[in-house]
């Protein structure tokens, strides 16, 4: 493929309701004119997700190993562009994505550009609850964070960086984290990133609560093995017990404080609501914590 190429890969776990119309938004959009190839790596689905796949022309491969990380890294080596797109398989893409990101790509100091992530129209409780408290913002991460980082759900990187920093670390065993490690790396080896608003992917609300509470669950997991890897980003805190800080324990009573006080005055209201998820939000990232600690 010409060398300004583009491979976008996409890693999919049990994800037969959704793979399908992210393939379709792929599939329609405004192809760059050196050529794009889409690269779809089931990570041990248990569902229906192969037959999905297949009923499209791109390419599909399987990685029997666990983890978002060995998915994406399954989807670099394979790649034949001379850029790797990311985007997930619960995502929409615009039509415009991929021009918009490669255009982020101003001269050879940039290693990786990230694109906007939005949120469709919320209806349940749970929908209005991530749209308004629990926000992805590309642009922070990337923007105005000390060490920044992109999202994978929507970002673009050199081929040619990963021979130098390394692929995905697949230390982290699910997805969350490895997105953080790798930006980090790519940073201190002295590359820049950027933020392209007009890249843009509709990202999916989470639809349960017990999904959100693995999500986050999945983010404290991480971060605990982001901070053993990278000791220095502690800041002098005292060592964990059992993965929670100190401030931990008092995060955790205010948001149970903020849950009872809730749910005993208005049982049902959408506060309470709000405040339920709030209480399992943080609940699912302090058992994370604790399993990596644990599970060392």
């Amino acid at each position: 493929m010409p060398d300004e190429s583009v491979t976008v890969v996409v890693p999919v776990h049990n994800g037969e309701r959704t793979i399908g119309d992210c393939i379709r938004s792929l599939l329609d959009l405004r192809p760059p004119p050196s050529g794009c190839e889409i690269v779809v790596v089931d990570n041990r689905s248990r569902d229906g997700t192969a037959e999905v796949v297949r009923r499209f022309p791109v390419r599909y491969l399987r990685q029997p190993r666990r983890g978002a990380a060995a998915a994406r890294n399954m989807g670099v080596q394979e790649a034949r562009g001379a850029y790797v797109a990311f985007t997930d398989a619960d995502c929409l893409a615009d039509r415009d994505w991929l021009d918009e990101l490669r255009g982020g790509f101003t001269d050879e100091s940039v290693a990786c550009v990230g694109g906007a992530i939005v949120s469709p129209p919320a209806f349940s409780a749970l929908e209005r609850y991530m749209a308004q408290a629990n926000p992805i913002s590309q642009e922070k991460t990337i923007e105005r964070d000390a060490v920044p980082h992109a999202i994978t759900a929507n970002a673009m990187f050199r081929r040619r960086v990963f021979d130098e920093v390394g692929l995905f670390d697949e230390r982290f065993p699910m997805a969350g984290g490895e997105d953080v490690d790798l930006g980090w790396r790519i940073h201190g080896a002295g590359y820049r990133m950027k933020y392209v608003p007009g890249a843009r992917v509709e990202h999916r609300h989470k639809s349960s609560a017990r999904q959100l509470f693995r999500q986050h669950y999945r983010y404290g997991h991480a971060w605990t093995i982001l901070l053993r890897k990278y000791p220095h980003l502690a800041g002098g805190r005292p060592r964990p017990l059992l993965g929670l800080y100190p401030d931990d324990l008092g995060n955790m009573r205010r948001v149970l404080s903020v849950l009872v006080t809730a749910v005993s005055r208005r049982r049902g209201s959408l506060e309470s609501r709000f405040a339920f998820y709030d209480a399992l939000r943080w609940m699912g990232q302090y058992a994370g914590q604790c399993a990596a600690a644990v599970l060392r």
